[in-house]
């Protein structure tokens, strides 16, 4: 049954409300005005999208009484990560659910990226397992092209940011002859969470442009990323 849901109800307006909530927790009435739909539809969506276990609600008391008042609020919040991998060829037709391990989440969102230098990329993890072995967090930045010069600029949360710093927060990779070069914004943990609870500019434009590429613990980065939410 989980399989028939994914193919003949995880679209059109189901979609677009998961998407939704993939950008912060929301009431119904939230969500409701974003899609221009009624808040009728989308309680009746948001119930069967949890009934398959996607989302999630918490009640929220909205002050003091309220419960007796009857007004706390319901926020519906996405309950799981799922990804699945659909290959239709002349040699096979399947669909496969992608197991979460963080080495999948890697190969996932370098996918996504639809970057032109994935194969740089996956030179510069594999050949630098030093460095990798010591990230927490990656996030995608930026791309940059001059000519035929490509920057690919990261954000890595680290306790070991010194070496990334010493190594003049930059490495490149070359592969027939064209040279990618990774720039390295890195900090601490405890740096990002206090600059971003601090409403500092620079933080908060590394959080907004971030989109998440690796993480040795999964479902980490919500601790990060999540404080703009």
């Amino acid at each position: 049954m989980q399989e028939d849901f994914i193919e003949t109800e995880l679209s059109g307006s189901k979609w677009m409300i998961l998407k939704t909530l993939s950008k912060a927790p929301q009431s119904p009435k939230q969500v409701a005005q974003k899609l221009n739909t009624t808040i009728a539809n989308t309680s009746q969506q948001l119930k069967l999208l949890e009934a398959y276990g996607y989302v999630k609600k918490l009640k929220i008391d909205k002050g003091k009484g309220s419960r007796e008042k009857k007004d706390a609020r319901i926020l519906y919040f996405l309950n799981k990560s799922k990804s699945w991998l659909i290959a239709l060829n002349l040699s096979q037709v399947v669909k496969k659910e992608i197991k979460q391990s963080p080495e999948n989440l890697l190969l996932q969102n370098l996918l996504l990226l639809d970057l032109k230098e994935q194969m740089h990329f996956l030179k510069f993890v594999t050949s630098s397992e030093d460095f990798f072995s010591l990230i927490q967090n990656l996030f995608f930045l930026r791309r940059e092209e001059t000519g035929k010069f490509v920057e690919i600029h990261l954000l890595i949360i680290s306790e070991a940011v010194e070496r990334f710093r010493d190594s003049k927060s930059s490495t490149e990779v070359v592969i027939d002859g064209k040279i990618v070069r990774f720039r390295f914004w890195s900090h601490t943990s405890e740096e990002f969470v206090q600059g971003i609870q601090r409403n500092e500019k620079y933080f908060q434009d590394l959080a907004a442009s971030a989109s998440l590429i690796y993480e040795k613990t999964l479902n980490s980065s919500e601790k990060l990323i999540g404080e703009l939410k």
